[in-house]
C-alpha cells in the first residue's frame, strides 16, 4: 500500500517536472519569436 503511494508520488513529480520543462521551451521559443518581430518593426 505504502510503495504504491511512492510510485504515484514520483509519477506525478516526473510529470510536473516534464511539464514544466515543456513550458520552459515553449516560453523560449515565444520569447525569441518576440524578438524576432519586434526587430522586423
Amino acid at each position: 500500500m505504502r510503495e504504491a503511494e511512492q510510485v504515484a508520488r514520483a509519477r506525478r513529480l516526473v510529470r510536473h517536472l516534464s511539464a514544466a520543462r515543456r513550458w520552459n521551451r515553449l516560453s523560449q521559443w515565444a520569447a525569441r519569436r518576440a524578438d524576432r518581430a519586434t526587430a522586423a518593426l
